[in-house]
């Protein structure tokens, strides 16, 4: 059974959730207004007919999100999540017992449905994935312009150096750890998943010659987070059948750091990510002041080296 459920954000970044009514399986739970696509009818379709049944609003801008898959009493349920840049009307509990205008955060103390948990839980990513220049020589330089970055409110990073040796990367990520974890920041490992857990990082990401050798999700703490670099069709498909959090799709744009890769543009990436089931950062020629056009075409947010430090 498909069914496409909406995350509609106000001005105040607050996101809509709705409670079932008496009667209907799951009754008094939240989850996020929609419901089931019909068989002659496209998701955004079924989004905009939903939306407007459901709240009385007609829907102006949407882009695809993600896809949770769940088993259902009558077999598999793939739960489309679209991000409603745009709307006319004020939403209203046409069919639900009440709505509820909530940070993210917030919204996970709600009693959800189980894949309406998975979506929020990816929406309660921060929208910008800053990723670690290379330390150079000067490592205190280095870590100074992390300690900055974290005072500025970066929240989620990943320590990348692929020209440090083991000992070297080993000895930083300790102290990135440590710092990161002083400012509530969450710190992925470009690494090994061995050595994230052993470090007490906060997850891994897993580089495109890494994701092709896992073949499952890593045994992990709840919590831990798995992200993985995708670039095309096949790498996306692999990433969401490990179970990755999340991915960085790239390239949107020509960047220096990698001059051999083509630029996809933001309707080819909007494409390629429209047939995954994993939520992504756009990365590539891409900074905190492409956010908003970046969660137009679906990107959870930004990732991204020089534009962040």
């Amino acid at each position: 059974m498909r069914v496409v459920a909406a995350v509609l954000e106000d001005a105040a970044g607050r996101v809509l959730f709705a409670q079932r009514p008496p009667g209907k399986q799951h009754a008094g739970r939240w989850e996020f207004p929609g419901g089931k696509i019909e068989a002659d009818e496209s998701a955004f379709a079924a989004l905009c007919r939903e939306l407007r049944e459901e709240l009385g609003i007609d829907v102006i801008a949407a882009s695809r999100l993600m896809c949770v898959h769940r088993p259902h009493p009558n077999g598999m349920l793939a739960l489309e999540a679209w991000r409603v840049t745009a709307w006319r009307g004020a939403p209203v509990a046409h069919e639900h017992s009440a709505l509820r205008w909530l940070p993210v955060p917030q919204g996970l103390q709600l009693d959800l449905c189980a894949a309406d948990v998975v979506i929020a839980r990816a929406l309660a990513l921060p929208h910008r994935y800053a990723i670690t220049p290379e330390p150079g020589a000067d490592v205190s330089a280095f870590l100074a312009r992390i300690e900055s970055g974290l005072e500025r409110g970066l929240r989620l990073l990943q320590w990348r150096a692929p020209g440090l040796d083991a000992r070297r990367y080993r000895e930083i990520a300790i102290t990135l750890r440590e710092r990161s974890t002083q400012h509530g920041a969450r710190l992925l490992l470009n690494a090994d998943p061995a050595l994230a857990l052993e470090l007490g990082a906060d997850g891994v990401h897993l580089d495109a010659r890494r994701l092709a050798a896992t073949h499952a999700r890593p045994e992990a703490p709840d919590g831990f987070l798995v992200a993985a670099s995708c670039h095309d069709e096949q790498e996306l498909r692999h990433a969401s059948v490990i179970g990755a959090d999340f991915v960085v799709l790239s390239a949107v744009r020509p960047t220096p750091t990698h001059p051999g890769v083509s630029a996809l543009g933001w309707e080819a990436w909007e494409r390629l990510l429209h047939g995954a089931d994993v939520p992504a950062y756009a990365l590539g020629g891409v900074g905190p002041a492409d956010l908003c056009t970046a969660k137009r075409h679906g990107a959870l947010g930004v990732a991204g080296i020089s534009a962040f430090w």
